[in-house]
């Protein structure tokens, strides 16, 4: 995968190694040594932001891309704590589903809202039953 960086030794786009831990974790390494990363973000813990595909679009400051890159390689992931987005494109758009796909899989899963209001609860599941899917929330 090739990640944006602006380090020293490398300004723009860089093939790196990247490495998806169990903690949701995403490193990137020189090289598959595994040595030091240069740089990673815990997704479960910057859930700011994390865009792929046509949703990258949004993303203010975007870099400068190559030119055979499609919209669909793109995944951007930004933690408002470090004011940063990282910027990671595949080899294709199904390597970045893939990557969603095993990304999903590391967080946990979202809690469960009690609705106060019953007749709320009951309209939206006879909207959704009806084939509508919107809701009135």
């Amino acid at each position: 995968m090739n990640n944006i960086t602006g380090g020293f030794f490398c300004k723009g786009w860089c093939e790196e190694w990247v490495v998806l831990y169990e903690d949701s974790t995403i490193a990137w390494f020189a090289d598959k040594s595994l040595n030091r990363p240069r740089g990673y973000v815990r997704i479960s813990e910057a859930p700011e932001l994390l865009a792929v595909g046509e949703w990258t679009r949004q993303v203010p400051r975007k870099p400068r891309f190559p030119r055979a890159c499609h919209i669909g390689q793109l995944l951007a992931i930004g933690c408002k704590s470090m004011n940063e987005v990282y910027w990671l494109m595949g080899q294709s758009p199904a390597e970045i589903n893939d990557w969603m796909t095993a990304i999903s899989n590391t967080l946990p899963p979202p809690p469960h809202l009690p609705f106060d209001d019953n007749r709320t609860t009951n309209s939206h599941h006879q909207e959704l039953s009806n084939g509508r899917g919107n809701s009135n929330y």
